[in-house]
């Protein structure tokens, strides 16, 4: 946590490394030195402060979504089902057909549904005519937000044109970021009945923040963690949004711990859980 030359206690408690834990979550530099801030701040021990920065205590199994999808053009396909049929695959023939209707299925309905085994699937991607594989890695809880905001042909829907400030609003707007640009640092509250347009200036300061390759974090209190208020700021910036709550799971936290720290997404909505998101350092 520190380099001394100085023991703070007898050196015969002190102990060798013996090695990394593994399955543990990587504490960020810049992590420990705000944990260490805290302990000093409000008097409390660092480990308890470090369990207050890290959202997750150990890595979890990454989620795998597969999906079987079809090589073959339509008329390769005619003469496999054909040959499937001629040698009673009976298995086999159930997957191709399936594939004739819809050339991508999801592995799990599929092998479910269709009662395949692995003894049916591994023939077939051996010889080219399936690829099994991995659609998505993280666990997304904004995924079926997404699927939501699309169309039946599967494009995104589009969301129109950026809402346009009225006069109030662009001095709002105006006034912070000319500071911001100047690299003053100041808190500002802003006033404003339910429904007066306060969420369109944090969302028009977010875009210039954005705008110069930095990240930013949306606190609000957990009971007003709705879908409706999230779905407001993917409406704007699309899946570069994330959130992180208590309600998620420990495999869905972990992974947006992950997508931060690794660039995946820019904006992190939610409570206290959201303040430690590890997104790189702006230099």
């Amino acid at each position: 946590m520190e380099l001394t030359d100085q023991v703070e206690y007898d050196e015969h408690k002190l102990k060798e490394i013996a090695g990394i834990v593994k399955g543990s979550v990587t504490a960020q530099s810049q992590l420990i030195s705000l944990a260490w801030w805290m302990k000093e701040r409000y008097g409390s021990t660092m480990n308890q402060a470090l369990k207050t920065v890290l959202p997750v205590k150990q890595k979890i199994k990454e989620a795998s979504k597969r999906q079987i999808r079809c090589l073959l053009e339509p008329e390769k396909l005619t003469e496999t089902v054909k040959e499937a049929e001629r040698k009673h695959h009976k298995a086999r023939l159930r997957l191709l057909t399936a594939l004739q209707a819809s050339p991508v299925l999801p592995y799990n309905e599929a092998v479910n549904g269709l009662s395949l085994t692995g003894a049916a699937l591994k023939p077939l991607e051996e010889a080219g005519v399936i690829e099994i594989r991995v659609v998505e890695k993280y666990r997304n809880p904004l995924l079926e937000m997404q699927r939501l905001s699309k169309n039946n042909d599967g494009k995104k829907a589009a969301w129109g044109p950026t809402p346009a400030l009225n006069q109030v609003q662009s001095r709002i707007v105006g006034s912070i970021l000319a500071d911001y640009d100047g690299d003053i640092r100041k808190t500002y509250l802003l006033h404003g009945v339910t429904g007066s347009g306060k969420t369109e200036v944090y969302m028009e300061l977010i875009s210039h923040v954005l705008s110069s390759g930095r990240q930013v974090i949306v606190l609000i209190p957990e009971i007003s963690l709705t879908w409706q208020t999230v779905m407001r700021f993917y409406n704007r910036f699309g899946d570069r949004v994330s959130i992180m709550n208590s309600r998620m799971s420990a495999g869905e936290r972990y992974d947006q711990y992950e997508r931060a720290r690794t660039g995946d997404i820019d904006i992190m909505i939610g409570p206290r859980s959201a303040l430690f998101a590890p997104f790189p350092i702006w230099a």
